[in-house]
């Protein structure tokens, strides 16, 4: 009984990943099957092809003509439809972008299964099967498109409804990547957006802004939808950005970078008495393709930062050496004891009311450099190497793992995530 008990647990365990994350990272193709008079055609064979990995996805049509190939990783993709009695039916490339639902009608001619009529752009541009608004960031956008420091939320901005905005809270304060790109989707807050990378929630929970995102050249895409999207988004009450991360194929592609920014090539900010001194060097590899053919895959990248700058000038209010001792005689304003309400003399504070774990904080606080209670200090940034691995292994037509390995730009290793999918 026990031992029953544990498998069906195992098995419950190993389905759910299989049906919820896979959802979230893929698209869908779909369309009717007819000839030439307009009739449906049941029964026909539509042959789904990844071009990048050479995995197939056979389906067939209903008694209605309709089929639906579903969980379609994004991706460039072949489709071909066959009948006996009719010519073989043949779209060389369709590319399917996250979360796109395509539709593609076929019309089949009487003829025989030998021959093969090929056709180009019968995919529909314009989603016809949602109302969900959706806009795609590509890699040619990523790519064209300046960004500073590499960081591709700074994309959001160009998806059509949004608007630049702040959030609840300083969010940048444990993610300055992100927190300074919330964005407002349809009247939302800023920190209304949920996050998900390769079908798992990529965020941080308190702070309601994104976890540390690849580099761009280990981001294959993403959307951003506005409105309409769907129950599998369940959330928050703003968008859905969906990103979808690179992964290695049959042929073999890598690229070596380095982007610079230096203060000799820009002008001086109009306002500043001085150049802010910015140097940085942003470099790096990324590299796929495959380890055994259609069947196991290898995409890893690597990004190392270096930024160098004249240090940033800031200012807080701190205690005095003789306000940390409960010397507060300097102050015109009356002290009142907080447990009798009465006036504390001449403002001191007896040393036996003093907080040991208050002061043993202060230890740790600089004293006052620029007379009363002002402190003026610098601080210098660092960013450490950002990178990441991700292999994946196909068993005919199953993909049943995907293990990547982020480690964040902030220095700060991610979890690995296990994602299980249903067929191709």
């Amino acid at each position: 009984m026990k031992y029953r008990i544990a498998t069906l647990v195992l098995l419950l365990l190993a389905a759910l990943p299989m049906s919820l994350p896979a959802q979230r990272a893929t698209g869908s193709v779909a369309g009717t099957v007819t000839d030439s008079t307009g009739g449906t055609i049941p029964g026909a064979k539509i042959v789904v092809l990844n071009l990048a990995t050479g995995i197939e996805r056979t389906i067939s049509s209903n008694e209605a003509g309709f089929y639906s190939a579903t969980a379609l990783p994004a991706g460039r993709y072949s489709i071909k439809v066959s009948k006996e009695g009719f010519s073989t039916y043949g779209i060389p490339e369709v590319t399917l972008q996250v979360d796109q639902n395509a539709t593609a009608n076929i019309e089949l001619q009487v003829g025989t299964v030998s021959e093969t009529v090929s056709v180009v752009g019968t995919v529909a541009e314009v989603d016809i099967r949602t109302a969900t608004l959706n806009t795609v960031i590509t890699k040619e956008m990523m790519t064209d498109l300046p960004l500073n420091g590499r960081n591709v939320l700074q994309l959001l901005r160009v998806t059509p409804g949004t608007l630049s905005t702040s959030g609840t809270f300083n969010q940048a304060a444990t993610r300055p990547e992100a927190g300074s790109e919330l964005v407002s989707a349809s009247g939302g807050r800023g920190n209304s957006t949920t996050f998900v990378m390769d079908g798992g929630i990529h965020e941080d929970p308190y702070t309601e802004v994104s976890n540390v995102l690849p580099n761009p050249d280990a981001v294959q895409e993403f959307s951003y939808q506005t409105n309409n999207y769907g129950a599998k988004f369940a959330g928050r009450c703003g968008g859905v950005v969906n990103i979808v991360t690179r992964s290695g194929g049959n042929d073999i592609h890598g690229v070596f970078f380095e982007y610079l920014r230096n203060s000799k090539l820009n002008a001086r900010n109009f306002f500043a008495p001085t150049s802010d001194g910015l140097k940085r060097n942003q470099y790096g590899f990324a590299v796929g393709g495959p380890i055994v053919r259609n069947r196991t895959f290898f995409f890893g990248s690597w990004q190392g930062t270096q930024v160098r700058s004249l240090p940033s000038t800031l200012n807080a209010l701190v205690p005095t050496a003789a306000q940390r001792q409960g010397d507060f005689s300097a102050l015109s304003t009356r002290l009142l004891d907080p447990d009798t309400r009465q006036p504390f003399a001449d403002n001191l504070i007896p040393q036996a009311r003093l907080d040991p774990v208050a002061q043993r904080v202060l230890q740790l606080v600089p004293l006052p450099n620029a007379g009363g209670n002002l402190l003026f200090y610098t601080r210098a940034d660092k960013q450490p190497p950002a990178s990441r691995v991700h292999p994946d292994h196909i068993r005919g037509n199953i993909r049943p793992l995907e293990l990547p390995w982020p480690r964040g730009e902030r220095g700060t290793p991610l979890y690995p995530r296990s994602l299980v999918s249903r067929r191709l």
